[in-house]
């Protein structure tokens, strides 16, 4: 049989970097290995639009069947892959596995034009199907599918059990999918696991695969069982990486990373005469000091703890199996021994409460070392908590929809959550850690496919130690204010304020705004109140220019809009709502300006969002130099408001909702 393997598109535009998807290239291995034909393709290493990579694939190959696959997220990708094969050649056979299918079987099979959805892992039932359709077989007698029979009837066939021994299973086919070329592309600023090189070539690499955790808002696509490969078979494969490709670094992408200290113990000591630098994640209650310690001496720079949550009812429910405590310490013995810390909180468990969330703000605002990130817990196909919501009756899904995977799943009205999620995306994007940058300039090379790249010398915050990074690229849209780099000496992670970010000015907009600015002086100057509102009239049409959600920046003029918008309904006294949400979309698209944060904080303060406020207000002190003379009375005055709103009690406590009669505490001196 002729087999077409294909890795959907995860990236527009493309010659990003990616996380390399080891899933289907297990695929490929088990098929050639078996004696298919595979050819392999992969969308991102290609400059053609998907229907074009795809037919020309086709074309050129003549394939019985085409394989896709890969997590939820990406069912719109998967679904070009299989419309183009299908256009391609009309009786090709389409097979989609990975959680894009085992997480909703239902929604895949009603959205994709396949044939055969494989449940669970894939690579002994792929070659039984490859032989069940050179001989011409039931496909029906083949475990852990889903088969589609005529137009609209399917059968699903017996359970599969998960495949014991991995050390069976060939090494994984990433060079069919051209491994060489990622491993060429990655560069330095592409992702904190690439950081530790000026010059990474990493790769990905599994040890294990499934977790024994029960986590509810994690789905295993690999299913249930926790299996881990025998350590000769997984260096046997390092030891091919090195030798290949000379490699320096080694994601290690098991869901969970040694469940037994002595296994970690057992890796350590044999990874560590390679001198490489590796990743991987664990579960904080592995974090001993004589494991880190080992794990620090052989190499390893990163580890990526689940820590979701500082409440612990929210904890409990999401079946963590961890305790603050636990997490506390963690994360204490692991940034002593300068191994840099991964982690995010997750926020929207069906057990969250506003005092839960604030909790865990109140945690995370003490504890910025870390660098955490915030998030809000999302309903994918296939976990516990997407099952309990579609079992509650209180969401309807289209079968041939993804249902919304933001849905408020808490007790918290939705409002409320609206405005939880608003203040938790600025605080994760605007309360930065600043670094003190050095220098700040173009390499003397560009990149061969991704253009100029850039050199940063930078004081680490933390250990001040000076970091060198050379041949950065700052071509990602998330990057056009801010590039988090990690310490090479404590491998802790500060914000860099991107010194190269041009304007991006919108000729149109700047017209409107300097109109809605002369408008606006007319207006004070002569007390025109019906002046003022037009020129309100013009800095709202600015501000709400739409612009495709996915495009993290907005024009100059939309900035400035938003934040003289702000500060008018602020003076006024009127429409505060109005004025926190500018302030809101100004401060998150000028992360740097200190004037930005204060202003905040002062209406925030008005609203009696007190926790809020001396966020962004520390922040303000923060991005100016103690010993900057110049902003002496600025700082003077952020001093002041803070020292207003220490009232005795805990600061941190309200951040989503005002009292229910918000009351104006600013110091007198900002009341004026």
């Amino acid at each position: 049989m002729r087999f077409l393997l294909v890795i959907p598109r995860f990236l527009n535009p493309l010659k990003k970097n990616y996380e390399f998807p080891l899933g289907i290239a297990y695929i490929s291995a088990a098929l050639k290995q078996a004696g298919e034909q595979v050819f392999c393709l992969n969308l991102n290493e290609t400059q053609e639009p998907v229907e074009i990579a795809v037919a020309q694939a086709v074309n050129d190959f003549d394939p019985d069947v085409c394989g896709s696959g890969t997590l939820s997220p990406f069912l719109k990708n998967v679904k070009e892959v299989f419309t183009a094969s299908r256009k391609a050649k009309a009786n090709i056979v389409n097979v989609v596995g990975g959680g894009v299918f085992s997480g909703d079987p239902e929604l895949a099979k009603n959205t994709l034009d396949i044939d055969i959805g494989v449940f669970g892992e894939g690579e002994e039932a792929i070659v039984e199907i490859a032989k069940a359709l050179e001989d011409g077989q039931d496909l029906t007698a083949i475990q852990g599918l889903l088969v589609k029979c005529g137009d609209d009837r399917w059968i699903k066939t017996e359970a599969r059990k998960s495949i014991r021994n991995l050390d069976d299973i060939p090494w994984p086919d990433m060079a069919s999918f051209g491994l060489a070329g990622h491993i060429d592309n990655q560069t330095t600023g592409d992702s904190y696991l690439l950081h530790p090189e000026d010059q990474p070539r990493a790769v990905s690499m599994i040890a294990s695969r499934s977790c024994p955790y029960s986590c509810t808002f994690c789905f295993h696509p690999i299913g249930r069982v926790y299996r881990e490969r025998g350590l000769d078979d997984f260096f046997a494969e390092l030891d091919h990486y090195v030798e290949t490709y000379n490699i320096n670094l080694v994601a290690i992408l098991d869901e969970l990373f040694a469940v037994k200290k002595e296994r970690l113990r057992a890796f350590c000591r044999r990874i560590k005469p390679y001198g490489l630098k590796w990743t991987v994640q664990l579960h904080v209650s592995a974090a001993d000091p004589d494991v880190l310690d080992m794990m620090k001496e052989a190499g390893c720079v990163y580890i990526s703890y689940g820590l979701e949550s500082m409440a612990p009812d929210v904890l409990k429910s999401m079946q963590k199996k961890a305790t603050v405590e636990q997490i506390e310490r963690a994360l204490k013995l692991t940034r002593e021994r300068r191994i840099g810390i991964q982690g995010n909180f997750i926020f929207g468990d069906p057990a969250e409460t506003v005092e839960s969330a604030a909790t865990t703000i109140d945690w995370w605002a003490r504890n910025r070392e870390y660098m955490a990130n915030l998030s809000v817990i999302q309903l994918y196909p296939g976990t516990p908590i997407y099952n309990q919501a579609m079992a509650s009756g209180r969401f309807s899904k289209n079968s041939n929809t993804m249902i919304d995977p933001l849905q408020n799943v808490t007790s918290i009205d939705d409002e409320t959550v609206v405005k939880m999620r608003e203040f938790l995306q600025v605080f994760d994007q605007t309360l930065l850690r600043p670094a003190k940058i050095l220098s700040f300039k173009e390499s003397k090379k560009k990149h061969k496919t991704r253009g100029q790249t850039y050199d940063i010398d930078w004081v680490c915050p933390d250990c001040q130690t000076e970091n060198r990074y050379h041949d950065v690229l700052l071509d990602s849209p998330f990057d056009h204010f801010a590039i988090r780099l990690t310490c090479r000496h404590c491998y802790a992670r500060s914000d860099i304020q991107n010194l190269a970010q041009p304007l991006w000015r919108d000729d149109c907009l700047e017209t409107k705004l300097k109109k809605a600015d002369a408008i606006r002086n007319k207006a004070l100057a002569s007390r025109n109140f019906e002046l003022l509102r037009e020129a309100i009239e013009l800095y709202r049409d600015i501000a709400l220019e739409p612009y495709h959600p996915g495009q993290p920046n907005r024009p100059e003029a939309v900035i400035q809009a938003s934040a003289t918008l702000a500060r008018i309904y602020e003076k006024l006294n009127q429409n505060i709502d109005d004025a926190v949400g500018f302030y809101l979309k100004a401060v998150t698209y000028r992360p740097f300006d200190p004037e930005l944060h204060y202003s905040f904080a002062l209406v925030l303060a008005t609203q009696g969002l007190n926790g809020a406020a001396k966020l962004h207000a520390t922040q303000a002190r923060t991005l100016v130099a103690p010993n900057d003379a110049a902003n002496h009375a600025f700082i003077s005055s952020v001093e002041t408001f803070l020292s207003g709103l220490s009232d005795g009690e805990n600061e941190f406590t309200r951040y989503f909702f005002p009292p229910e009669e918000p009351k104006n505490n600013l110091p007198i001196h900002a009341q004026q």
